[in-house]
């Protein structure tokens, strides 16, 4: 638990802070509710308070700092490595439903190009991905 509630984090503050960052870069508002709720999607009833706030609270600062650092130097490495953290999560409680998919991720992100596909490649090496191709 402890594990998840920091990855949780992680991944929302990263998405988060390199989507605001990308809003920023082609000079477009974000609005604040979205945001918000964007957050909320990732932090389950078990961190609502105690420890499991405080993990993922930690988390959520680190990827507020890591999505700032990967856009403004386009690490391919950070964003492959997030990548494979929120396919990690997504197999878990509360990520592990049907709509969440790494492309789905990526776009909440607003990743694009080479960071788009270091992300979903990275992701799907989780074994999170859970799209079913059809005749196999």
């Amino acid at each position: 638990m402890r594990e998840q509630a920091h990855s949780c984090g992680l991944v929302a503050g990263f998405l988060k802070s390199y989507a605001v960052c990308v809003a920023q870069a082609i000079q477009e508002s974000v609005p604040q509710s979205q945001d918000n709720e964007d957050v909320w999607l990732y932090r389950p009833d078990w961190a609502a308070d105690g420890e499991g706030a405080t993990l993922f609270t930690a988390g959520m600062q680190e990827g507020l700092a890591k999505g700032r650092y990967a856009f403004e130097t386009g690490d391919f490495a950070l964003i492959a490595s997030v990548g494979r953290i929120a396919g990690w999560t997504a197999r878990r409680h509360p990520r592990n439903y049907h709509w969440v998919y790494a492309e789905k991720d990526a776009a909440r992100g607003r990743l694009t190009g080479e960071a788009w596909r270091h992300f979903v490649m990275s992701w799907r090496q989780t074994g999170g991905d859970r799209r079913r191709i059809k005749g196999v």
